[in-house]
């Protein structure tokens, strides 16, 4: 899943400072971000108004478990200049600054399991939760001198 998080705003606004609070949570995912060096700003007719929007954030996620997953809500706190609906001597609109917290809500993703019928014979690849459980054989060393080491692993799946 590429998730984007967008954030519209109204064309007769302007906004300062826009900063995430905390990056959102993808319990059951892996996730790569993709990180974004500048906020750039374009046009969008939404419902038949303008407005403008940026690229919050963009992510990877790989789900990790099949059923009901949630991505937990992106916040964002910024400084909003508001028109006052007056005007300076020169007809330019004056606002005020307010301080806004702006949410996306958490967003259920119903995450279907992967298809046994159809299964190819030599299918091995596991898709969950996995528990390693990791021992080594060591034997003795001394110092100063080269040392072989016997490593074996033991590796149990336990699926979720």
């Amino acid at each position: 899943i590429y998730v984007f998080y967008k954030l519209y705003f109204s064309t007769n606004i302007g906004l300062n400072n826009p900063r995430l609070k905390e990056n959102p949570k993808f319990n059951g995912f892996w996730n790569q971000d993709f990180e974004i060096t500048n906020f750039k700003v374009e046009n969008k007719t939404y419902k038949g108004e303008e407005y403008r929007y940026f690229i919050v954030k963009r992510a990877l996620l790989v789900p990790q478990k099949s059923g009901k997953l949630v991505l937990e809500a992106l916040d964002m706190d910024m400084v909003v200049n508001v028109p006052t609906g007056q005007g300076d001597f020169f007809g330019n609109p004056i606002t005020r600054r307010v301080q806004y917290l702006a949410s996306s809500g958490k967003i259920n993703v119903n995450v279907k399991p992967l298809p046994i019928v159809g299964k190819p014979e030599d299918f091995t690849v596991s898709v969950g939760a996995f528990n390693f459980k990791v021992s080594a054989t060591i034997e003795s060393i001394k110092s100063n001198l080269s040392s072989q080491f016997i490593f074996s692993l033991f590796v149990y799946f336990n699926l979720t």
